[in-house]
């Protein structure tokens, strides 16, 4: 009985998709960064977290990576503390190190 509670929890569904939404982009670089990040970070998202990564998810790809390797400055409307996590973990885990 564990197991279907844990299946019905929304909280729980919600965030094994957005691991599945971020490991699945469309990208290779936006798979590994966003990707990575989930794998780590969303099991210990509060709701209104989840809410947020929900949200940057809807972002495309081609400006998240723009503003996550910083070839472009993060707009005040996306520039959030989830965001600024997402962008540290970006640098450090930078793709290509040229």
């Amino acid at each position: 009985m564990t197991g279907q509670k844990e299946n019905s929890d929304p909280l729980e569904a919600r965030k094994r998709r957005l691991i599945y939404r971020a490991t699945h982009r469309g990208t290779f670089e936006a798979d590994i960064i966003l990707g990575n990040f989930a794998n780590l970070y969303v099991s210990k998202m509060t709701h209104s977290e989840i809410e947020e990564f929900e949200h940057i998810m809807d972002l495309a790809d081609t400006d998240l990576m723009l503003w996550l390797t910083g070839f472009e400055p993060i707009p005040k409307n996306v520039n959030s503390s989830l965001f600024q996590l997402l962008y540290q973990f970006a640098q450090k885990n930078k793709i290509n190190k040229h």
